[in-house]
């Protein structure tokens, strides 16, 4: 490619792209394609280069901006106002994030902030902490137990709907789904998919990334750490699930994950091995990975250490007590293999949610349209009459579980539930708020009904 561009040979640049040549790769002078078009003015090449996204990848790399001498005005040519109204526009908040990491502009002289008396906060604070440190413990050693046996304690299921403390959920949704096998058994596969070739997507992933969750800390910042993982597990599973490739939801789902395997606070113990029984992960077949997900129980050997706020080595036990390194894998990865689970695991099975034609929502329109008429069949039959359709009010709330539909408090229990009890979760809370709701609703015509779900 890099010849090619030299050659100003426009023919041999679109067939190399064609067939998925690495277009950020460098030089011996550590020049990639891209910059050698614009260092030589080759305006038709660098114009090709952009449409392909090769200053995105470039740009997430490198962590900022129009990063090559001439290279911004081409930039700006490739995108619509709009477009580059998303990409330059930086958020600027003055209040601290909140516990989920949140940032909001708050209203000091609102009534809802004023301080209460110093000794009522004092024991409501400290009433909290301790709470929240006695969840916190007893998730800790749930957890260290499936990690050391393999097997779910008796309690989790009703400690996960009491709801996870928020600094456990990575680590906990790891464990329910299952993603945590997968990250062991698939060693080093995330790894050889971001040497892979670009992505065909990777001009729009970067689109709706500078949209995603811009209230957030991790993703309030353009090309920020946050952005750059959310990116990286984006355009990798992207070339890994060629069936849906990407499409526009999967930006706000895998940032609601990344956003808390970055605050993942659990430590795991090292596994212990078991010569005797243990298998290589290597020789999982996807039916034994997936049987293994179902259950919640395999050799503890096939355990990966799911800790992503330490440093990148840790060691663990071996069969003959002596101390060996094992790996600790980041955010991103653990992203990748719990984004991957929501989409294959045989309880979530998303996959037909998003690929073409999305064959697997109009089932949940037809599931749901069923449900609403056993259980709530005034709901049904005031929908029926004002002629508003499940595809009007319920697209979201099954595409993207709720995830902007519901306070955002609501929202995680909702999901704790989702990655314990699969994707059926979704008609739950589908009739738990249209049972709620009723009383609002019941009285309204059709403008007034697409108003209240603001459609």
């Amino acid at each position: 490619l890099h010849y090619a561009i030299l050659a100003g040979d426009y023919e041999c640049c679109l067939a190399l792209v064609g067939e998925r040549a690495v277009l950020d790769a460098p030089n011996n002078q550590n020049q990639s394609p891209l910059g050698l078009a614009v260092e030589h003015k080759r305006r038709a090449l660098a114009r090709l280069l952009l449409d392909e996204g090769a200053d995105v990848c470039l740009r997430y790399r490198t962590g900022h901006g129009a990063v090559l001498p001439g290279l911004a005005e081409l930039q700006l040519q490739s995108f619509t106002d709009e477009e580059v109204d998303l990409m330059e526009h930086e958020f600027d908040f003055s209040q601290e994030p909140d516990r989920f990491g949140y940032l909001t502009r708050v209203d000091e002289s609102h009534p809802s902030h004023q301080v209460p008396p110093r000794s009522l906060l004092g024991r409501a604070i400290h009433t909290e902490l301790r709470k929240q440190q006695e969840r916190e413990r007893k998730w800790s050693l749930m957890l260290e137990r499936f990690f050391r046996t393999g097997e779910r304690h008796r309690k989790m299921v009703s400690r996960t709907y009491k709801g996870i403390p928020d600094r456990m959920r990575g680590s906990a949704w790891m464990v329910l789904s299952g993603a945590s096998i997968q990250v062991g058994a698939q060693k080093g596969r995330y790894a050889e998919l971001m040497q892979s070739p670009g992505s065909q997507y990777v001009k729009q992933i970067d689109l709706d990334i500078a949209r995603t969750e811009r209230d957030h800390e991790l993703f309030v910042h353009r090309f920020s750490s946050g952005q750059t993982q959310l990116f990286n597990v984006l355009r990798a599973y992207s070339i890994y699930n060629s069936d849906i490739g990407y499409c526009q939801g999967m930006s706000g789902l895998t940032a609601m994950l990344l956003s808390k395997l970055n605050k993942a606070r659990f430590v795991t113990p090292a596994p212990v091995r078991n010569n005797s029984t243990a298998s290589s992960s290597a020789d999982l077949s996807p039916a034994e990975a997936a049987a293994g997900r179902q259950t919640g129980k395999v050799d503890a050997d096939e355990l990966p250490v799911v800790s992503v706020d330490l440093p990148s080595g840790a060691e663990s036990e071996a069969g003959d007590g002596k101390r060996e390194s094992r790996p600790l894998p980041v955010p991103e990865e653990c992203g990748f293999w719990l984004l991957d689970t929501i989409v294959h695991g045989p309880q979530f099975s998303m996959n037909d949610l998003y690929v073409p034609g999305f064959p697997m929502l109009f089932q949940a329109f037809q599931i749901h349209e069923h449900l609403l008429q056993q259980h709530l069949p005034r709901v049904a039959l005031l929908f029926q009459q004002q002629g508003l359709a499940t595809s009007m009010y319920a697209t979201k709330w099954y595409l993207l579980m709720f995830q902007y539909q519901l306070p955002r408090e609501v929202v995680l229990r909702v999901w704790d539930l989702f990655f314990l009890e699969g994707y059926r979760v979704a008609f739950c809370t589908t009739l738990a708020v249209l049972k709620l709701e009723w009383n609002h609703i019941r009285h309204l015509e059709f403008e007034g009904l697409m108003d209240h779900f603001r459609l």
